[in-house]
């Protein structure tokens, strides 16, 4: 998750376009392993009988979840006049906001192994 974080600060703080290659790069990155582990967690956690049913909703959820990003993104570019920078460090605050929490998360879940 923080791959990811991290990835939309080297963009919204990148002064060339090389640098935000290499944000962006790192922001594909942690998508990328984050979309696996997730679906290894599901795999491991639902019950065999719901897994379709939950994978098929992810599949309906993910498109959904994009559109309504790129909405957003070009309603605030075009209308709201706010700058790429400021835009993709939003999404450097709002990923922030939720590894936060799932950080916590996992911490507690190991001390429960233990």
């Amino acid at each position: 998750w923080w791959l990811m974080t991290v990835g939309c600060f080297v963009v919204a703080v990148a002064p060339y376009i090389w640098l935000a290659c290499i944000g962006f790069g790192i922001k594909s990155a942690g998508v990328g392993l984050l979309w696996t582990f997730s679906d290894v967690i599901k795999e491991k956690l639902v019950p065999e009988k719901l897994l379709g049913r939950i994978l098929s909703f992810e599949s309906a959820l993910m498109p959904l979840a994009t559109i309504t990003s790129q909405l957003l993104v070009s309603e605030a570019f075009d209308n709201w006049h706010i700058d790429n920078f400021k835009i993709a460090f939003a999404f450097g605050c709002v990923s922030t906001l939720f590894s936060i929490p799932w950080m916590f998360y996992l911490a507690r879940a190991r001390d429960d192994d233990d």
